[in-house]
């Protein structure tokens, strides 16, 4: 699972978040978000980041910003799942 989340994360995140997932990027007026693993478990859970993830949604329900894309209709939630488990690695 994991390695078919590393290669869905490379498509469609790493040019935001880094190949370190680190974040620090400028992206539309915004700086992309450090969601290596250690970082996310503080304030999201499996399914609050499947909501970040699918409709651009905080953990409190509030709205991402703008750059960062909604990704439902583009990728499963098997996908974002897969994606996670290869969050969950680093």
């Amino acid at each position: 699972m994991a390695a078919a989340g590393a290669k869905l994360y490379k498509q469609h995140c790493q040019s935001c978040h880094g190949a370190n997932l680190q974040g620090g990027l400028e992206v539309a007026g915004a700086t992309s978000a450090n969601i290596r693993w250690s970082e996310l478990k503080k304030s999201y859970t499996a399914t609050t980041l499947v909501r970040a993830i699918m409709q651009g949604k905080d953990e409190t329900d509030s709205p991402l910003d703008a750059a960062m894309p909604r990704w439902h209709g583009t990728l499963t939630t098997g996908q974002v799942n897969e994606i996670i488990a290869y969050l969950k690695t680093k």
